[in-house]
């Protein structure tokens, strides 16, 4: 059984890893002297590993995810959401939040420019299993399911063929 690390003990990771951000950008770029970014975990947070609000100088981390992580996407996950507050603060509120300057300021904290994470997620929607003539099922979520049962036909993009149901199929 995998054993969790209590979030906490991450703190110091994060708080660290943001004045070192933020002092490598104010290298290259002036910074207000007072620049303070807040942050907090969410255990809410299940899918995303971290959020930056753009006119707040704030920052949500997924606890979860997060303690599932590795060293170097943990350290990734930090930088990309510090870089968003630091792009907005050198170059303003108009530019895109993963674009050319947000990718610069990422470069420059030796991170690469990554927009998502690589941690196993649960799937939005649970999926169910379809047939055609392909060896693998087609996986389908739950409204399309119902609309097949309601009589609405799909065919397969590959061999043309209309999927169908397992006969012992029930939701």
């Amino acid at each position: 059984m995998e054993v969790r690390e209590p979030t906490y003990l991450f703190s110091k990771e994060v708080d660290d890893l943001i004045q070192e951000t933020i002092e490598c950008v104010r290298q290259k770029h002036t910074l207000d002297k007072n620049l303070h970014i807040v942050w907090t975990w969410s255990n809410k947070m299940t899918r995303t590993a971290g959020y930056a609000w753009k006119n707040k100088r704030k920052v949500r981390f997924s606890a979860d995810l997060f303690k599932r992580d590795k060293v170097s996407g943990r350290r990734n996950t930090i930088v990309h959401e510090i870089c968003h507050i630091l792009s907005w603060e050198v170059y303003g509120n108009k530019i895109k939040p993963h674009g050319n300057e947000w990718k610069y300021l990422m470069r420059l904290c030796g991170e690469e420019p990554l927009r998502t994470h690589n941690i196993k997620v649960k799937p939005k929607h649970p999926r169910y299993p379809t047939y055609c003539m392909c060896p693998k099922p087609h996986m389908l979520v739950k409204q399309m399911i119902n609309r097949m049962k309601r009589g609405t036909a799909y065919t397969c993009t590959t061999c043309k063929e209309v999927l169908t149901l397992h006969k012992d199929f029930y939701i």
